[in-house]
């Protein structure tokens, strides 16, 4: 079942994937494409900032959002991959000798990893492939055959002890009389040859007696492997494998040197150094964050220290109160008029055309207060006259006397309204019909309002609450297509429907492939190595892995995944 959890990674990789931001000014590979000793660094931004590189399996950082995702949430212990927030999470690198594919460490097939691999032999790498009990004998481990026998040929390029003394002569592999062997004298027609009579036919000084012949060593131009006669011209150092004499490099991570088929995703030995960060593609970014404290750094990630809990990041990657109605913080763009909560008038003011108003009515106890009020009403059988209450000895008569300041405010029982009417506290007060047709809000043609203030980020038009493109709240009915100075979408794309869209860019987002997003083709091409193209990201299988078809990825094309 490898081969389904390897799919179920990809899928995972798939949901987040087209979360990280564009960027710029990124290098492909190693910095400087040598020897890399120094730590993996990775960004410190906002909302999702990526955990330290270090051990395999660790998990980074999300800021609790519902949408940010966590190393463990993809199951991913290696490499580094979008957090669907903004940023790039940095699982952690494998061990030497192992590497990460598609999220998950993977061992490699290289001489010295402590496994006797299909490629290797105990000729070409002798210490993965040491031979138990025997001898590497013409690259096969062998075995010497000496049960009964007391001298002679041992099948593997040695003798079997303990041989014969002079007078004797080996003979299938027992010592029979041979007068003339001890004569100092090699006569091959009494069947003496170094094997059956080393004494009088002794190889000469730096030769070898290999089955019934002597053998001279031939290790010209060798550094490994056999001498021509069952022996060594040497061994090989770590990560290196002996083939036709020679000591060939082999590609493993974990050698400090960064390979065209390793990247900073995948290998530590590809680190990003001078302040470079490991993109979700694999490629290290220098990040853009001068004069910024938000917002995209250009490589995936967030600029940091980031804006805290309730702000936003601004236009100008700076940090501003997020605008919400009804957190006790009057913004830019609320006011007394749309979220009196927030704005609310002090010291006697009152709102009135949605700003604070101060009430005219110094030395009045009556009359208009200049904010759409009155300073005070008079009582029964009094009337207001220049902003002072006198009194009016024909108020309740049950005659109303206009002419005498009888109105429904200074003599209610004399001047009442009719049904469906108010008394408007003008000046002077009069009887007043409200007229809102329908009107949800906006004054009602008599100092009241047809309903309810109008919520934050939209203003009463016609009588209609509606949002105000400029204000800088994105409201509801706004979006990037019909107010795109409110509704913005950075360095992501709005699509004709309204909806900020991100379009991946190559070697930050995509490693490799096509597809469409957002309605704009997008192509980063193929793999440059013999890697396969795997949801957008180059992939190795290890020696001896099969790849087996993996579903289309959306927007793009399909690849293979290796099994784990």
């Amino acid at each position: 079942m490898a081969w389904l959890r390897a799919v179920l990674v990809a899928f995972a990789c798939l949901l987040v994937g087209g979360a990280a931001c564009s960027g710029s000014a990124f290098s492909t590979g190693a910095p400087d494409g040598g020897t890399v000793t120094s730590p993996i660094t990775v960004g410190t931004g906002g909302a999702g900032q990526g955990g330290q590189g270090g051990v395999a399996g660790q998990a980074g950082s999300t800021d609790g959002g519902s949408g940010c995702k966590t190393c463990a949430d993809l199951r991913t212990e290696c490499g580094t991959v979008p957090n669907g927030c903004g940023d790039t999470l940095d699982c952690g690198r494998c061990p030497a000798g192992q590497k990460c594919q598609l999220g998950h460490c993977t061992g490699q097939v290289y001489c010295g990893n402590g496994q006797c691999d299909s490629v290797e032999t105990c000729e070409s790498c002798p210490g993965d492939c040491a031979c138990a009990g025997g001898r590497c004998f013409a690259g096969s481990c062998c075995v010497p055959q000496c049960t009964g026998k007391a001298c002679g040929d041992d099948g593997c390029g040695g003798t079997c002890s303990p041989g014969c003394g002079s007078g004797f002569l080996c003979q299938a592999g027992q010592c029979v009389s041979g007068p003339a062997c001890g004569d100092n004298m090699c006569v091959a027609a009494s069947s003496e040859n170094c094997n059956s009579c080393p004494n009088d036919c002794a190889c000469p000084q730096g030769d070898k007696c290999t089955g019934s012949v002597c053998c001279h060593p031939d290790c010209t131009g060798k550094q490994c492997g056999n001498d021509g006669c069952g022996g060594t011209c040497g061994t090989c150092a770590t990560g290196s494998l002996c083939n036709n004499g020679l000591c060939q490099r082999q590609v493993f991570c974990g050698d400090l040197i960064c390979d065209p088929s390793e990247n900073c995703r995948d290998c530590a030995d590809c680190a990003c150094t001078g302040g470079q960060r490991c993109t979700a593609a694999g490629s290290c970014c220098s990040p853009q964050c001068a004069g910024k404290s938000c917002g995209n750094d250009g490589c995936g990630g967030q600029c940091p220290p980031g804006c805290p809990s309730g702000s936003v990041c601004g236009p100008n990657f700076t940090c501003s109160p997020a605008l919400v109605c009804g957190n006790m913080v009057c913004q830019p763009g609320e006011n007394c008029g749309n979220c009196i909560g927030d704005c609310p008038c002090v010291n006697g003011n009152v709102c009135f055309n949605s700003a604070c108003c101060t009430r005219q009515c110094a030395g009045k106890t009556c009359g208009d207060d200049g904010c759409g009020g009155v300073c005070g009403t008079c009582g029964t059988n009094q009337a207001c006259q220049n902003g002072q209450c006198v009194s009016q000895t024909g108020c309740g008569d049950r005659t109303c006397q206009p002419n005498s300041n009888e109105n429904c405010g200074s003599c209610p029982q004399d001047c009442p309204c009719q049904p469906g009417q108010t008394c408007r506290l003008s000046a002077p007060p009069s009887c007043c019909a409200p007229a809102c047709n329908g009107a949800t809000c906006g004054p009602d043609g008599c100092g009241g309002t047809c309903g309810p203030p109008c919520p934050s980020g939209t203003t009463c038009q016609g009588g209609t609450c509606k949002p105000v493109c400029g204000d800088g709240i994105c409201a509801a009915g706004e979006n990037c297509v019909t107010c795109p100075s409110d509704c913005g979408c950075g360095t992501d794309t709005c699509d004709p429907t309204g909806i900020c869209c991100h379009v991946p860019k190559c070697g930050v987002d995509w490693q490799c492939g096509s597809g469409t997003v957002c309605g704009i083709p997008v192509d980063c091409g193929s793999c440059t190595d013999l890697s396969s193209c795997v949801n957008h990201s180059c992939a190795t299988c290890g020696a001896g892995g099969s790849a087996a078809a993996a579903p289309p990825p959306v927007g793009g094309t399909g690849g293979v995944i290796c099994p784990l």
